[in-house]
């Protein structure tokens, strides 16, 4: 399970990462490693909480996407049953996927997405001066 809460400063979001360790899992440290600590297993590890689930959180920018698995200490990787999708990291692996520039990621940060540009107005309307144009030779007389 993934839960998403206001960071501590503006623009952030705190992830949290839940985890129930499959039985091979629970004797040794589990990680959650990606592209937001460099795949470091020692940076995010879970502990293990009273209701027997495991938790660790990571503080991250709104707006980005972020791959990322989870790493057991034998080595074993497995995935996110709740992450937002799977791509190719273009070695022929396939990593998790946190997509924290959805609408509801912005809000659990305490911001909303900034509204669109205004349109460009295509031509500006010629309004007549009162006043003669220096620019312009006035008619003969």
């Amino acid at each position: 399970m993934i839960a998403h809460g206001r960071g501590p400063r503006p623009g952030t979001v705190v992830v949290t990462f839940v985890i129930v360790p499959r039985p091979e899992h629970a004797a040794g440290a589990i990680s959650v490693v990606g592209d937001f600590n460099d795949w470091d297993p020692a940076a995010h590890r879970f502990t293990r909480g009273a209701d027997g689930r495991w938790r660790t959180s990571v503080t991250l920018p709104v707006g980005a996407w972020h791959a990322f698995r989870y790493l057991a200490e034998n080595g074993d990787w497995f995935d996110e049953p709740d992450a937002d999708d799977r791509r190719d990291d273009g070695h022929g692996r396939i990593n998790c996927g946190l997509d924290l520039g959805r609408p509801d990621r912005l809000e659990a940060a305490g911001g909303v997405p900034a509204p669109p540009p205004a349109p460009v107005q295509e031509s500006l309307r010629q309004v007549p001066s009162a006043t003669p144009s220096p620019w312009r030779t006035p008619a003969p007389r």
